[in-house]
């Protein structure tokens, strides 16, 4: 029975078609596998049947999961390395604004920079003016020991009052305690520890980043880091168009809060550096949206959409932005909740993350610029 099976079977397949009537084809040939090697697409569960609700409420549930473990990988690599460069390091500083004859301030100016204890000692003619305290005159010589672990501000700071008071000097009223006063990339005498802060703030988050969005990247079907889908001009313009409704959003949102919430607090935390320099706006303008929009956008936004569709995946990643960052109060998380929203929307019309980088890079770059008035 099993023989006359088979061989109808063979017949059938091989046999040519009768006049007017199209050949049919086995199951078995029709249901051919893929080519070993050929990239399948992810399969979209919001479609899918998965059998019994049990399963498919626990894929879901997986994948969402999935979804938020790269933002949370980003968010644990930087508080870490900020901890390990600001608490754990000796980048304290303490400030004393003095006056004085030249003699005393040259005199001063000796015992500063040559103090057998605090070896990292600094004296400049009115110097760091942003932390000078208003009862002290414009030329006034800024003494400083720098280089400080928190528990030596103390002595650090007797000290100076000390040798000032030795050299005849006039100290200011006021002191002033710069906390986290890190290494300036820029100045050759501190490239030592510049390249252990440039390691622990940028190379450490980035790899970190970038190892678990490649191990996944094929399997998930997660966008590429540098093309874009369809039309590069088209997407770029899109991501400009991006930046612009970000950078009015933000406003809208400040407006609003001051107008008619006040009470909910500040409307966004954006930093602010003291000068725009071209450092600061790689920073701001291109390495923070990059690992910013590779976790929450390119990385979040296929994985959970699978899983609930667009519109609610839009919204897991603007609240995961919110959260992750820890807002100051209800102003800042209106403000990044209607920011991670627009970044959402940039990459679902493009699927791409070089047109998110770009939009969230000039929102930023335009809230320098209006920050610092320029």
């Amino acid at each position: 029975m099993t023989n006359t099976v088979i061989r109808a079977v063979q017949n059938q397949a091989v046999s040519p078609p009768s006049p007017g009537r199209a050949p049919t084809i086995p199951y078995a040939v029709a249901r051919r596998p893929p080519l070993a090697g050929r990239p399948c697409a992810p399969p979209d569960l919001s479609t899918t049947h998965l059998g019994t609700p049990a399963i498919r409420l626990h894929a879901r549930l997986g994948l969402i999961a999935l979804s938020l473990l790269l933002p949370l990988v980003l968010a644990v690599v930087v508080l870490a390395c900020l901890h390990v460069l600001t608490a754990r390091g000796d980048h304290d500083r303490v400030l004393l604004w003095v006056e004085g004859t030249p003699a005393q301030l040259q005199s001063l100016r000796g015992r500063v920079l040559h103090h057998e204890v605090f070896a990292h000692g600094e004296s400049v003619t009115g110097g760091y003016a942003r932390h000078r305290p208003d009862d002290c005159a414009p030329d006034s010589t800024a003494i400083s020991f720098s280089r400080l672990r928190r528990f030596e501000l103390a002595a650090a700071r007797y000290t100076l009052d000390a040798l000032a008071r030795e050299a005849g000097a006039q100290p200011c009223r006021g002191h002033a305690l710069v906390y986290n006063d890190l290494p300036n990339p820029l100045d050759v005498a501190q490239w030592a520890d510049s390249l252990v802060s440039l390691l622990l703030v940028l190379l450490i988050p980035t790899g970190s980043v970038l190892v678990v969005y490649w191990a996944a990247s094929q399997q998930h079907g997660l966008p590429s880091l540098w093309r874009s889908p369809g039309s590069t001009g088209g997407a770029m313009a899109i991501g400009a168009a991006g930046a612009t409704a970000a950078f009015t959003a933000l406003q809208l949102v400040a407006l609003a809060t001051r107008a008619f919430a006040p009470w909910l607090g500040p409307e966004a935390s954006s930093w602010q550096p003291g000068t725009l320099s071209l450092p600061v706006f790689l920073l701001a303008g291109v390495y923070a949206p990059f690992l910013t929009e590779l976790a929450f956008r390119a990385w979040l936004l296929p994985i959970a959409s699978r899983a609930v569709g667009n519109v609610t995946a839009a919204f897991i990643s603007a609240l995961a932005g919110t959260a992750l960052p820890w807002p100051e109060g209800p102003g800042d998380a209106l403000a990044s909740l209607a920011f991670g929203l627009v970044m959402a929307a940039v990459f679902l019309r493009t699927r791409s993350l070089p047109a998110c980088v770009v939009a969230h890079g000039g929102c930023a770059v335009l809230s320098l610029l209006a920050g610092t008035g320029a």
